[in-house]
């Protein structure tokens, strides 16, 4: 067999017993980078999912939570009658239904 190329066969474990053992370490720190770069992207993606749980919106990204109205207003010191009031105004409102939710990260 012929020694698999880094860039074409790196990811087909079958072909890692024909790479010569002096390019293992080589092939190891490319996957090793490989795997680094994935991770990041699914990270990345996985943050832009929608969580739903019992139909509510549960996470909108990385550390941002959705409150209802009552936890929203105490963190802003106002009134949840305020928060209601101006709720179509303000750019961190999350539509609920027939309620709101408003994102804690405020936006």
């Amino acid at each position: 067999m012929s020694t698999p190329k880094l860039s074409e066969d790196i990811l087909e474990p079958e072909r890692a017993r024909d790479v010569p053992a002096d390019l293992v370490p080589r092939y190891i720190g490319s996957l090793a980078q490989l795997l680094s770069s994935a991770e990041v992207a699914m990270g990345a993606l996985s943050h832009r999912l929608r969580v739903v749980f019992n139909g509510k919106e549960l996470q909108t990204q990385v550390g941002d939570r959705l409150l209802d109205v009552h936890e929203a207003a105490k963190k802003l010191g106002r009134s949840s009658d305020w928060l209601n009031r101006r709720a179509r105004k303000l750019p961190f409102t999350r539509p609920d239904g027939r309620s709101l939710q408003f994102s804690e990260e405020g936006e």
